[in-house]
């Protein structure tokens, strides 16, 4: 027995984006030289602008991430 109005049909959007980048600090040193170098383990967050879900990865020794997250649009964080 089939009750039409009860039937829900979901498609599930398996779309996912391959994300990577680098990350770079930079400080004074001796108040004249600007030294810029990779930020190591720097916490990289993903929030869905839609959803408020939250992903993240983090950052190598050279300051590079790499990370597949499902494809949307986010709000991207850095923090140190």
């Amino acid at each position: 027995i089939r009750d039409s109005e009860s039937q829900k049909l979901l498609i599930a959007d398996t779309t996912v984006v391959s994300v990577s980048g680098k990350i770079f600090g930079s400080y004074i040193h001796e108040r004249t030289d600007t030294i810029v170098e990779p930020l190591q383990y720097a916490n990289v967050i993903f929030k869905n602008v839609k959803t408020q879900a939250v992903l993240g990865t983090y950052s190598e020794l050279d300051g590079s991430y790499h990370t597949t997250i499902p494809a949307a649009t986010y709000q991207i964080e850095v923090q140190f």
